[in-house]
């Protein structure tokens, strides 16, 4: 009678699982909605619209001039902004992919361990915190995430029905999932793992082998690259500290209690695991899982012993993972309960729902009021300057949409003849030396300065530090100042003559 009710079970659950794949989306794009066009652009998505409003041939200069990373995600972000700019139309790109994510955790979860786990994987996908934060950023993270989770899936699909073509999938996606964020190839070295322990690996090796040839090849230029460019653009990540993992654990689920949820419930799925390891056409399913999990984390912590690498928003990859294998849990715990079952996974989406509402905006920094401020203040003659230079990037994005155009800017005092980012093929412009600005500096009366005072990251020459902030000190005084989280606005003036 047993095995008769639960086979039931899971064709009922069969049944319905198109149609919990639907609500599954709806959910995530309710929570992906919210808020998704309250926050303007900070200096990394700045960076992202800068790159993709150029055309094909300088999207490509900028990756082999400045980062050669998420060049896929600006080649589809070129195409997606020629339909509109604002915040939330860019963001959306993000959105499609991160919720296109949710049914694949979905199938993956019940690829893995059945239809129950596989309709909670996708619900907990969709009210995922962590997920949804970078659903809402104008970066590649979302879309390396959704090809990181389809080539798992796919890979797992090929290793339970055999097939070639899914092989070329997984290699396709996963090549991809590099390219459109370097950090999203940590899923593959669980995959690695995994296959280790799988039973049937020896039948699968040629095929395997030509797949990770594949992905080999097609990554030979990035690899390339990050050999021929060095370190800069990541020089600004501190070492890891002893409470890393505790805060990737809070980012991951979103808040202290559903840490201490998803933590129970993670336990619980890999205390089944000793269960199911006796068949090992089953273990692999778990080493998959929970190296999905655990392994990306602990490479950038090894790798932090050469250099430091460890940054939450590079780890998003490992969201899924949490979401299987808490699934996982609770159709442990529930056993043959469905309403236990249901009961946790609505406690956990109502904690959800209080994270993201408690969260809601004003983690950035005000690019778009500082832009406003200097286009509404600014009088005929007035210079500007950025320091460190980087902030220009977002700076200028925001100033050429609001403040009416070029005639109506300040002089941007610092700038090289023909050094604009799109003149040089940069994302940074070329600027005069520094005694060269303090000379330039004298010509006006007024000068603007916008920048990160915070920041000691300094990816190209920094000509007020070399000379600009010295003449400031000589001749002028600061009369207007303004924070906007992080982002500082200040207005100087000429010091009268006594």
């Amino acid at each position: 009678m047993e095995g008769t009710f639960l086979r039931g079970r899971a064709e009922a659950l069969e049944r319905r699982f198109g149609a919990a794949l639907a609500c599954q989306v709806l959910v995530g794009t309710l929570m992906v909605a919210f808020t998704i066009d309250h926050e303007p652009f900070w200096r990394d998505e700045a960076a992202s619209v800068s790159v993709a409003s150029r055309g094909v041939a300088g999207i490509l200069e900028v990756l082999r001039e400045t980062d050669g990373n998420m060049g896929f995600y600006y080649l589809l972000l070129h195409l997606w902004m020629l339909a509109g700019t604002s915040e939330a139309w860019v963001r959306a790109l993000s959105a499609v992919f991160a919720l296109a994510t949710i049914p694949v955790v979905a199938l993956l979860g019940r690829r893995l361990f059945g239809a129950g786990a596989g309709v909670l994987a996708g619900f907990l996908a969709a009210s995922n915190m962590f997920l949804i934060v970078y659903a809402q950023e104008a970066r590649g993270y979302a879309l390396g995430l959704f090809l990181g989770t389809l080539a798992t899936w796919l890979l797992v699909e090929a290793v339970e029905r055999p097939c070639v073509s899914l092989l070329v999938g997984y290699a396709a996606a996963a090549s991809l999932a590099v390219y459109a964020s370097f950090f999203s190839g940590l899923t593959l070295v669980a995959h690695v793992v995994a296959l280790a322990f799988l039973p049937q690996a020896r039948r699968l090796v040629r095929p395997l082998a030509a797949a990770y040839a594949g992905i080999g090849i097609a990554t030979v230029p990035l690899v390339l690259f990050l050999l021929a460019t060095g370190t800069e653009q990541v020089s600004w990540i501190p070492r890891p500290g002893v409470g890393t993992l505790g805060r990737l654990g809070l980012e991951l689920t979103g808040s202290a209690p559903l840490l201490l949820v998803d933590g129970a419930l993670v336990a619980v799925a890999l205390a089944s695991a000793p269960g199911a390891w006796a068949d090992r056409r089953v273990r692999w399913r778990y080493v998959l899982v929970a190296g999905w999990l655990a392994l990306p984390p602990l490479v950038l912590l090894a790798a932090a012993l050469v250099k430091p690498l460890f940054v939450m928003r590079y780890l998003l990859g490992c969201a899924p993972a949490l979401a299987i294998l808490a699934a996982l849990g609770i159709v442990t715990l529930a056993g043959r309960s469905t309403r236990l079952a249901v009961g946790v996974a609505v406690v956990l989406a109502c904690l959800s729902l209080v994270a993201r509402v408690r969260f809601g905006g004003g983690r950035n920094e005000d690019l778009r009021a500082a832009a406003a401020m200097v286009g509404r203040e600014s009088e005929p003659g007035d210079a500007l300057v950025f320091a460190p230079a980087f902030a220009r990037v977002g700076f200028s994005w925001y100033f050429r949409r609001l403040a009416g155009g070029p005639h109506a800017r300040p002089r941007d005092v610092a700038l090289a003849g023909g050094g604009e980012p799109e003149a040089v093929g940069s994302l940074y412009a070329r600027e005069v030396p520094g005694p060269v600005l303090a000379a330039r500096l004298q010509e006006h009366r007024r000068v603007w300065v916008v920048g990160y005072p915070d920041s000691d990251w300094h990816p190209t020459p920094e000509p007020m530090a070399e000379g600009g902030f010295a003449a400031l000190g000589r001749e002028y005084r600061l009369v207007r100042s303004r924070d906007l989280d992080g982002l500082q606005v200040d207005l100087y003036e000429r010091a009268a003559v006594q």
